[in-house]
């Protein structure tokens, strides 16, 4: 009995770590799926992306950018970009019921021009800034990668990379490519 008894203490701390373990573990793969995107999107926003070709690459979707459509570790994967740089890529993740439809994105703010100004007020001309990628997740923080930001946590950084449409947009995607199938 007194056996019985250590296995079940056992089992009611091992199972929930375990779960845990397994839930964070999926949502770490399904940020790995989409992050080799970043360079293709670079890639082309280096070149310069007109709103006629954003629009293009947000349509054609996740294959624009060299994903897939789905993974083992994603539903669906939606895109978009914008002229400015402004980017998501996100990933409707499929696994256990702790993360299954959360999503997990990265989000890439604007680009930004700016006149410099001397000291003495003259120009200097022009200060470019590129956009940065932040991760984004609806994930709870427990099991979200480190370097992701919570939304419902963080709203303020959201708000700093103000791509709330975008975002959405790419969520929409994800979601209409995983009810598909």
């Amino acid at each position: 009995m007194i056996v019985v008894a250590i296995i079940g203490i056992l089992a009611a701390i091992a199972i929930p770590a375990y779960q845990n373990y397994t839930a964070k573990a999926q949502a770490t793969t399904a940020l790995a799926d989409i992050t080799g995107s970043k360079v293709n999107i670079e890639s082309k926003l280096s070149e310069g992306v007109t709103t006629a070709e954003a629009t293009a690459l947000t349509t054609a979707g996740a294959a624009a950018v060299g994903l897939k459509e789905k993974t083992a570790n994603c539903q669906g994967i939606g895109v978009s970009i914008e002229a400015n740089g402004r980017t998501v890529v996100s990933c409707l993740v499929k696994g256990s019921a702790k993360v299954l439809d959360q999503n997990i994105s990265w989000v890439r703010s604007a680009d930004a021009n700016a006149v410099a100004e001397s000291a003495e007020g003259a120009d200097d001309g022009k200060e470019e800034t590129t956009g940065s990628w932040e991760c984004v997740t609806t994930i709870p923080a427990s099991l979200a990668p480190k370097s992701c930001l919570n939304e419902t946590d963080d709203a303020a950084k959201i708000a700093e990379l103000d791509a709330e449409t975008a975002l959405g947009t790419a969520k929409t995607a994800a979601k209409a490519i995983a009810d598909v199938s």
